[in-house]
């Protein structure tokens, strides 16, 4: 709906006041929402796995993220390069 057929639907029903004539706007709504989450590292992660290696200490990650989540986690915090 382009600008002037809003202008026209609200002044059609009451310049929109009522409940009863918001109506003709709040039905077959389609919801679209996107959002993201993210948990990030606690601090030293990183430089805690740099001093494992550095001791000859082979460090794996076990995960139940995605595959990608944990091989770019595991790039982060210097497992693999």
């Amino acid at each position: 709906m382009n600008l002037a057929e809003f202008d026209e639907l609200k002044h059609a029903n009451d310049e929109f006041e009522t409940e009863a004539s918001r109506v003709c706007l709040e039905t077959e709504l389609t919801f679209v929402a996107t959002f993201f989450l993210a948990d990030p590292l606690r601090a030293g992660v990183h430089d805690a796995t740099i001093a494992l290696s550095n001791s000859g200490t082979f460090t794996r990650i076990l995960s139940g993220d995605h595959e990608q989540t944990a091989f770019r986690v595991a790039e982060l915090i210097s497992i693999i390069h």
